[in-house]
């Protein structure tokens, strides 16, 4: 589980960027191991927590990512189904704070991470964020025939758990868009 780095750094979520700023300011000069000579190796795993979460949220484009991450995570822990998918048609209905793209929803009913499908597909985490964001698909051919495997493997797992309406709903999504894809060429 990854660290809560708001609570890390002792901010509220809607905490500017000027506040983060400041706490992280305030955290480096009390955990900085020139300052603690006597708590040393404490000082430095504490520094390091420190430095992950300003990493963070520091950079406004990591830090969207991560509050998306975090949003999808609280939504995964408030439905008890071993496979999260969100559904979007009609039927379904989409659930608050879930992912809304096509690329979204078969990163979560497979249970990857941002970071773990970015580098399945051979993407940086941007760029994973930017395909969600647009709802868009990889131009690549090797990507893109890489998706249409995370899609049929996520529609297994769906079936497997007797969300044939769900499966369905995703195999057909990414037909819509890889036709729509195909006559946009």
């Amino acid at each position: 589980m990854e660290p809560d780095y708001y609570q890390t750094l002792g901010v509220p979520r809607e905490a500017s960027a000027s506040e983060i700023k400041d706490a992280y300011r305030v955290l480096v000069r009390r955990h900085h191991p020139d300052a603690n000579p006597d708590a040393r190796e404490m000082s430095e795993e504490a520094m390091k927590r420190v430095l992950r979460a300003y990493a963070t949220l520091g950079d406004s484009h990591k830090r969207t990512r991560y509050d998306n991450d975090l949003k999808l995570r609280a939504f995964e822990r408030s439905h008890d189904t071993e496979f999260k998918v969100i559904h979007h048609s009609p039927t379904y209905g989409a659930a608050p704070n879930a992912p809304t793209s096509l690329m979204g929803r078969v990163r979560v009913a497979l249970g990857e991470s941002s970071e773990g499908f970015a580098a399945k597909l051979g993407l940086s985490e941007a760029d994973l964020h930017a395909f969600e964001t647009r709802d868009a698909m990889p131009l690549a051919s090797v990507q893109m025939r890489t998706f249409a495997n995370f899609v049929e493997r996520a529609a297994q797992k769906l079936d497997l758990a007797h969300r044939g309406g769900e499966a369905g709903d995703l195999r057909s999504a990414f037909e819509r868009k890889k036709a729509n894809r195909n006559f946009m060429r």
